[in-house]
């Protein structure tokens, strides 16, 4: 990547003691350019972030950060950019005290020739010295402390309204320069150190940090209006700025130049720059994602073998299936489609499969069926929420945890149950163990069941050799109680939602860690006050790890021999037998864990041996993969759409008077109205004075699928299509179900759009990936188990994980998107090294046009979510404060009203309109498209649907053209999730979502959201109802959380 530009975000700068030259940061390198301006010399560059370079006081070297050993870290070269060396990992904010022989960074203080140096008690950011040394002072909270070297104490000096960001001592200390807030602008104040007094200097200079803080502080020591604390941007709450030598004034940046402001008459003057950029950057992890004409399902759930352990029955697409193991294949068990069907359990003498239904509203009840087929049998008809079903080891009981049916209804996303309930989820949904008769019959109750959380997690009772007692987990652990609730015991203290108990009650099936794996040890003897958690380094007791890519519902067998876990479309069956031998043949005294080969990858792109070095058990469990393929959703029949304004998004294209053609479910002609071919037989639909667009893309939807029970209708998808939001991508779900949800959207068994998903986060700060070899091991059979097309990685990592999980997320054919952080060096990491999409706005802003030609040849896409990922100051807060989003007669359909309410009425911070930052973020994001980059929206789960529309329109507040908002939310969206060549415009050949408008959104962004009919996958529907309207007509029916509204008079 190669271009000249005269523009800079957020550079820091710093002044040569003789005057002459400034040093400054630019997209990760450093450059020198002449104290007046002119041609800038790269001195520092290379694929790493440097950042934030000062002087040392006899000029002949520079301090910065970097991130090119893999991690953050604080550096030293010569002033000319040559003979780098690491000082000491960590560390950020550097300065050199006066004798050039220490440099804090962070909150230490380093020795020049490097150690981790002293901490300092109570320092805080952004450290500038005195000139006899004695003094530091420093950023603290949103004001300015001071640090005494001699005595080691703190001091703290300020105490202003509008916060004190950067401060800077002048060369000889009578002047402390620093920065401010004050109605909704940033300014420069300098004050006299001898006298106290404050002098204004200039105003609206750079605005600082702020995107991902807290509501700013009340007034008092610490706070203040607009004095949030510094985020933690990595180069800090300000970029640096420096006084000359003399005193005289102040070099900073700000608008996107260098500026020398005049002490005191505040005299601004723009330094020219001419930057020659040149940047390596790493090839974009992205990949196209096919949408066949069938749909290979990606998730059994809830497998359980037959007793003679040559079949399994689970749950996949919402129905329970039967699977021969030696053949391998799959059919359903019945022949119904009414509702979902969940829990299979089998009959003690194999002959019957007992499971539970589900339909939203009426509930379910279980039933049993034939394991060969037949009509299945209702044991309860008592409608409820039934899970969890598992037969007594003689056979004479079912037991299963039950909910009222309102309960779980009502539940729209477990989040939303926890945020109404204090107590936990389980006190709100009544969850109880009960048991009946295993041929049906009265039901009796065991006990209620304390705090389940996430459902599917936890509350499956299941048995040992005592068959007095009913084994459990609730939020205790691992829990036992008698028939009658009685006697409640701790078995395994703070245990894992899925944890059981082996029949024989001496081991312990557990999947924990974020990675999900599958654990098994022995059962302690004080297991009722130790917590044992067998995911991290060193558990307290032997573990053996089960799995290597994670696995899901592990269950033992009904004699203890084996233990069985899913993960995607693979069953996975563990000999014990077989293990115990082959794990006690390899150990090695290292706590009962067989020993991993060596991995000697230390660097992304290392030892070419990694590729086939990794983490494997002692004993692999027999693997058995599931296939089960069904046709996907595709109408019969031919639609014309004739006489609206077609706003294609091809180009610029916009045909004023135009013919649409819809065969099944794709475009097969569009054009002017008479220059099309009619199909003989076509319905045609009159949209004279309609505009028409492509169907809305969110590429960070935040579903919030419901856990557990598959719903037959899902609130938050039909508000999405009620809205024309027709694809969605839902950026980490840490449940697999989303997976199911998509399988089914696409066989028409469930309405709403489109969904995509990452699946949960692949690497983090917790989630490390510190050899090739430990990515391949986790994303690879992830990657193969549920196709997510998408992979997501959050940039708290360090480089060096992320870089390695580019590279296996790249091998394995998948996109890499980055959630970004408070850290504006990570953020342009991501783009250099090739993740495709960055989500979250940028949390240094406005951006300029050095880093908007950065995206735009990277190739990479910027999701900058307005609403929901600016802190405190996010544009939600703007829009319930301005729109009245809670009357939406579409709203008030598609959402249960209490969660309306939860989400549209109370609100924690009110912000004078000024103070908000999506004006400008919108504004950075407008350069970037204008450069030729792509931005895509995101909603952030910030009420679905309508929310899609509130994004856009913040974008327009933002400079962006209308024709370019309606860009982002189609073409470049599909773009991004690698749906371009099939979905994001209306051409021949593509897929038939679109959505018809009242009026024209090219006039005016908020028409977006005068939809009157959408139509997704060739189906058009009433916006207002969801009643299709062709090809053939179907009524959505009544809405099942209706029933469980209050009257208007009790609203």
């Amino acid at each position: 990547m190669k271009f000249t530009t005269d523009q800079g975000t957020w550079m820091s700068v710093d002044v040569s003691p003789d005057a002459s030259t400034i040093v400054f940061d630019l997209l990760g390198d450093l450059y020198t350019v002449p104290i007046a301006g002119g041609k800038a010399t790269r001195i520092v560059s290379g694929n790493s972030i440097d950042a934030q370079p000062r002087y040392s006081p006899d000029g002949k070297s520079l301090v910065f950060t970097s991130d090119r050993s893999g991690v953050d870290a604080t550096w030293i070269a010569d002033a000319d950019g040559r003979r780098l060396r690491l000082i000491t990992p960590g560390g950020h904010y550097p300065d050199w005290s006066p004798d050039g022989q220490q440099i804090i960074t962070g909150n230490r203080l380093v020795d020049v020739r490097g150690g981790a140096g002293v901490v300092l008690p109570g320092f805080g950011t952004a450290p500038s010295f005195t000139a006899d040394g004695r003094f530091v002072w420093f950023q603290t909270g949103t004001q300015a402390g001071r640090f005494d070297r001699q005595r080691g104490t703190v001091s703290y000096r300020t105490n202003l309204p509008g916060g004190v960001l950067r401060p800077i001592v002048s060369g000889d200390g009578k002047k402390l320069a620093y920065f401010t807030r004050f109605e909704g602008q940033s300014a420069l104040i300098v004050r006299d150190l001898n006298s106290g007094r404050d002098q204004w200097v200039t105003m609206g200079t750079q605005q600082e940090a702020g995107i991902a803080l807290p509501a700013p502080a009340p007034a008092g020591p610490g706070g203040g209006r607009g004095g949030a604390p510094p985020a933690a941007t990595g180069v800090g709450p300000l970029p640096s700025s420096a006084w000359l030598p003399d005193g005289s004034a102040i070099i900073t940046s700000f608008d996107g130049k260098l500026w020398k402001v005049d002490i005191p008459t505040g005299r601004r003057t723009p330094i020219p720059i001419s930057v020659d950029v040149e940047q390596s950057l790493g090839a974009l992890v992205k990949a196209n994602v096919e949408i066949g004409d069938s749909v290979r399902a990606r998730e059994i759930r809830e497998p359980t073998l037959s007793p003679d352990g040559k079949r399994v029955a689970f749950a996949a697409l919402g129905k329970v299936w039967v699977m021969d193991l030696a053949s391998a294949v799959s059919r359903r068990l019945t022949k119904t489609n009414a509702a979902t069907e969940l829990s299979p359990a089998w009959t003690p003498d194999g002959q019957s499969i007992t499971y539970a239904t589900w339909v939203d509203g009426d509930g379910g009840d279980i039933y049993q069926a034939d394991a060969n087929g037949g009509a299945p049998r209702n044991l309860t008809r008592a409608p409820a929420m039934y899970t969890r079903l598992n037969f007594t080891p003689d056979g004479s009981r079912l037991v299963f945890a039950r909910a009222p049916r309102r309960a779980r209804s009502l539940a729209l996303d477990d989040a939303a149950v926890q945020s109404r309930t204090p107590a936990g989820a389980g006190s709100e949904l009544g969850f109880e163990l009960r048991w009946m008769p295993a041929t049906g019959g009265a039901q009796q109750s065991i006990t209620m069941v304390a705090d389940v959380g996430l459902l599917p997690r936890g509350g499956y009772p299941h048995f040992t050799t005592d068959t007095s007692r009913v084994f459990f987990h609730e939020d205790a652990g691992l829990v036992s109680v008698r028939w009658d609730g009685s006697d409640r015991k701790v078995v395994l203290a703070g245990a894992a939602p899925q944890t059981v108990l082996s029949p024989d009650g001496r081991r312990v099936l557990s999947q924990a860690g974020r990675r999900k794996h599958v654990y098994m040890f022995e059962l302690p003897q004080v297991a009722d006050s130790l917590t044992i958690d067998p995911s991290i380094a060193a558990p307290f007791v032997p573990v053996r790890r089960l799995t290597r890519a994670g696995g899901e519902f592990p269950m033992w067998t009904r004699d203890g021999s084996k233990a069985v876990w899913s993960n995607g479309m693979a069953l996975y069956v563990y000999d014990l037998a077989q293990g115990d031998k082959a794990t006690a043949d390899s150990l090695t005294g290292t706590g009962g864990r067989a020993t991993p080969p060596v991995d000697t990858t230390r660097r992304p792109g290392g030892a070419p041996a990694d590729s086939v070095m990794r983490w494997a058990p002692a004993y692999d469990a027999v693997r058995h993969d599931v296939s089960i393929s069904v046709v996907a959703d595709k109408p019969v029949g031919v639609i014309v759409l004739r006489g609206a304004r077609v706003i294609t998004m091809k180009d610029r294209e916009v045909i004023e008077n135009g013919d649409i053609v819809i065969s099944g479910n794709r475009i097969t002609a569009v054009g002017a109205r008479g220059a099309v071919a009619i199909p003989r037989g076509a319905r045609t639909i009159d949209v004279r004075g309609k505009t028409i667009v492509p169907g809305y893309v969110d590429v960070h939807a935040q579903l919030g699928s419901p856990a557990g029970v598959q719903r037959t209708a899902v609130p938050q998808y039909l508000a999405n299509l009620a809205f024309g939001v027709t694809t969605v991508r839902d950026p980490e779900s840490q449940a697999t179900d989303v997976f199911t949800y998509a399988d089914r959207t696409a066989t028409a068994d469930a309405l709403g759009p489109r969904i995509f998903a990452t699946g949960p986060v692949a690497v983090d700060s917790g989630l490390t990936v510190r050899t090739m070899a430990e990515g391949r091991t986790f994303l690879a059979p992830y990657a193969t188990a549920f196709r997510p097309g998408t992979i997501r990685g959050d940039l708290t990592a360090t480089r060096a994980d992320r870089q390695r999980f580019l590279m296996v997320a790249r091998e394995l054919g998948l996109t890499a998107v980055a959630m970004g952080t408070p850290d504006y060096k990570r953020s342009l990491s991501a783009i250099v090294d090739g993740f495709a999409d960055h989500q979250s706005a940028y949390e240094v802003f406005p951006v300029y046009d050095d880093v908007a030609r950065l995206i735009a040849q990277s190739g990479a896409t910027y999701t900058p979510m307005l609403l929901g990922r600016l802190g405190s100051r996010n544009g939600i807060e703007h829009i319930l404060a301005t729109e009245k989003p809670h009357d939406d007669a579409r709203l008030r359909r598609f959402y249960y009203h209490k969660d309306l309410d939860r989400l549209t009425r109370p609100r924690g911070t009110w912000i004078v309109p000024d103070e908000y930052p999506f004006a400008d973020v919108g504004a950075g994001a407008a350069r970037i498209v204008a450069a030729g980059g792509k931005v895509a929206i995101g909603t952030n789960g910030r009420v679905q649907g309508l929310g899609f529309h509130w994004e856009m329109w913040l974008l327009a507040i933002g400079g962006m053209a209308n024709h370019d908002i309606l860009r982002a939310a189609t073409t470049f969206g599909a773009d991004a999730i690698g749906l371009g060549t099939q979905l994001g415009s209306i051409e021949t050949g593509k897929l038939a979502d679109l959505q018809i408008l009242d009026q024209n959104p090219l006039t005016d962004i908020r028409h977006s959201a005068s939809v009157t009919r959408v139509m997704k996958n060739g189906r058009l529907f009433d916006a207002n109802t969801l009643d299709q309207i062709a090809p053939t007509v179907n009524k959505l029916g009544p809405l099942w959380w209706a029933q469980f509204e209050t009257s208007a008079g009790d609203r």
